[in-house]
């Protein structure tokens, strides 16, 4: 498995992204620092099948999103902004070289901002599910 992280910001609040690449299926997900933001997730298959659900601030809920659109393209360094066409939207940038990004969302879409060169963003339009709370976790014993 590869395995790369990167930080930067989602709405003002530090985030990790991490990627996880398995062969059959890449995950690309962000992780709150200090558990202050919600947090987009996709999961990538290599036949092109794509899920996307956001995690809840606080770790303890999720929603799904049901996509509409998926897009992947190049965001050149500086800001970008993205419309959601009056859907719900996710943003992650897809590589390391994105260290320092920032990610604003509103209502209208996300304003991305790549500190460096061109770099490759992985976007999903759709509407989310209502909130969940996640299954518990077990420890192995």
């Amino acid at each position: 498995m590869v395995e790369s992280e990167f930080d930067g910001e989602i709405n003002g609040k530090r985030v990790k992204v991490i990627v996880r690449d398995k062969g059959s299926k890449t995950w690309y997900f962000a992780k709150p620092k200090d558990f202050d933001v919600n947090t987009p997730h996709f999961e990538v298959t290599v036949d092109g099948k794509l899920d996307v659900h956001e995690d809840s601030a606080d770790g303890n809920s999720f929603r799904t999103m049901i996509v509409n659109g998926i897009y992947s393209g190049s965001f050149y360094a500086g800001s970008t902004f993205a419309s959601n066409k009056g859907m719900d939207i996710a943003v992650l940038p897809m590589n390391k070289t994105a260290d320092g990004f920032a990610i604003n969302t509103s209502k209208n879409g996300a304003d991305v901002n790549i500190p460096f060169g061109n770099e490759w963003c992985l976007m999903a339009l759709g509407t989310y599910s209502p909130w969940q709370p996640k299954p518990e976790r077990h420890s192995k014993t």
